[in-house]
């Protein structure tokens, strides 16, 4: 505590006030030091946790492969839900939207990634089949690309509209894979009318 007077100070006094304010400074560096370490410590925590995820979902391959053809999905915002998946189904017809695999570098199975509805479809079911044989469709950049020739066991995504809706349906799915990262996918349907049996052509 500084001691103030109307008069001139004494020496003692004088000396005290120094004292006093040297202990002020040491305390306020003190505190500015500690709270620089603790920031130091979140960035670092921050930066781990961003560079475990990314080698995460390196090393464990989980792959979205989509139908080939006229359905083949526009990728994006998986995680942060920007940009739909866009596809095509014909009134009341099941329609594939694709599969999800997740394997190792020897094309060995990590078992199967979990896949849940999120977000119902408003004209329609959305059917989840797990243990289907289908093909990956890693890219050719991933070392997994050679798993692309056989077919491994995965998980894939069934839509069925409603038989008399006709136009856009949407729903949500999760797959969250062995690591525990979470991939959230929006998926916005177009549904159109079968096409129309020619005169003299044998049934589907």
């Amino acid at each position: 505590m500084i001691s103030i007077f109307r008069g001139k100070l004494s020496p003692t006094t004088r000396f005290r006030n120094k004292v006093d304010r040297q202990k002020t400074l040491r305390i306020r560096s003190a505190e500015f030091t500690r709270n620089r370490a603790m920031q130091k410590n979140i960035n670092a925590s921050y930066i781990a946790g961003a560079i475990l995820s990314m080698l995460s979902a390196m090393l464990i391959g989980c792959v979205y492969a989509p139908q080939n053809g006229r359905n083949a999905p526009v990728m994006g915002g998986a995680r942060s839900g920007s940009t739909p998946i866009q596809r095509t189904a014909f009134s009341g017809i099941p329609q594939s939207l694709g599969y999800f695999h997740q394997l190792n570098a020897d094309c060995s199975s990590l078992g199967l990634p979990i896949v849940m509805v999120t977000q119902a479809a408003s004209h329609g079911s959305v059917l989840i089949q797990n243990d289907v044989e289908s093909y990956p469709n890693y890219p050719v950049t991933n070392q997994r690309y050679e798993c692309n020739k056989k077919k491994t066991a995965g998980v894939g995504v069934v839509y069925t509209s409603e038989k008399i809706f006709v136009g856009t349906d949407r729903f949500s799915l999760k797959r969250v894979s062995e690591s525990g990262d979470a991939l959230t996918l929006e998926y916005v349907v177009t549904v159109e009318q079968p096409p129309k049996a020619q005169p003299g052509a044998a049934p589907p």
